[in-house]
């Protein structure tokens, strides 16, 4: 899964190096192997030159801190949710595609929740389309307690071209997702 997400963030404008073992690190953040994985014993010792170090024990939780440094936190997490046969879903932070997926629209909710819980955030919003499986996933969130907002959308399948934010997604109902997180983020400014 780490491979997809450096993937999905690489043409977004981030370059990622491996040095070899024993070999400076450098950039501007490095994300040392996980502890107590055998790359770290491989790393262990090799000179460092970065301007922030992030380290976690959960590979998904130390990219997105890698992304925001040297922030605590995005300023935004936008998480759009197209609902079809199954749900697509895709989450943005501060404008950079995160992570996006599938899941079974009834048995959306624990998704979601590990995305806001994953990410760091000052402020998360989730924005559910009124496609035909809305009733089943807005059921889902509702009793885990995630609130949501319903977006129309009307046509964002259709027009979900491959913007520079959804471009590493060739899944059309994904590339809707990413767009009904940020017609979500409008639509509330806009209020």
């Amino acid at each position: 899964m780490l491979r997809e997400a450096l993937r999905l963030v690489a043409p977004q404008g981030f370059e990622f190096h491996t040095p070899p073992p024993g070999a400076p690190a450098w950039g501007d953040v490095l994300v040392p192997p996980l502890p107590g994985s055998p790359e770290e014993a491989a790393y262990r010792g090799s000179p460092v030159r970065a301007h922030y170090v992030v380290s976690h024990r959960d590979a998904w939780r130390a990219l997105a801190l890698s992304l925001i440094a040297p922030r605590s936190a995005y300023r935004s997490l936008l998480v759009g949710v197209d609902p079809g046969s199954t749900c697509a879903y895709a989450a943005v932070g501060d404008g950079i595609l995160l992570g996006a997926g599938r899941a079974p629209c009834d048995s959306l909710a624990p998704r979601i929740a590990e995305i806001l819980s994953r990410i760091p955030h000052a402020a998360g919003r989730v924005s559910l389309g009124t496609g035909p499986g809305a009733t089943a996933a807005s059921l889902s969130l509702e009793e885990a307690g995630i609130p949501y907002t319903l977006v129309d959308e009307y046509r964002t399948t259709a027009s979900a071209a491959p913007a520079p934010l959804a471009r590493p997604w060739m899944d059309e109902d994904v590339r809707a997702a990413a767009l009904i997180a940020v017609a979500g983020r409008y639509l509330e400014a806009r209020r």
